[in-house]
């Protein structure tokens, strides 16, 4: 895939992935020239993955006040790196989240 890339300075670009059929990690390339491709180093991958959906939330009703702890259930709930915080939204506000596991 040759997707478009913006150049946003000396030190950054900005592209689009392409749609792929498996999640996982894929190397990242980049050309200056649309022939010659320069392969980030293997600690910079691109990590492909499925989007969660959701089954069911148990409760399903709390008080206005809040702090209602929420267990949701579903799959593709893969745990994410440390660099990614989990978050969940309720409404329009956002609430803490502990990851148990990918269901």
């Amino acid at each position: 895939y040759n997707g478009s890339a913006s150049f946003v300075d000396t030190t950054s670009l900005k592209c689009s992935t392409p749609e792929v059929a498996v999640s996982g990690q894929v190397p990242v390339y980049v050309s200056l020239n649309s022939v010659d491709y320069v392969m980030a180093s293997t600690a910079v991958m691109f990590t492909y993955h499925y989007m969660p959906e959701i089954e069911s939330i148990n409760p399903a009703t709390g008080p206005v006040a809040g702090n209602t702890r929420v267990t949701i259930t579903g799959t593709n709930f893969d745990e994410p790196p440390a660099s990614c915080g989990i978050v969940c939204r309720v409404g329009l506000n956002l609430g803490t989240v502990e990851w148990v596991s990918e269901t």
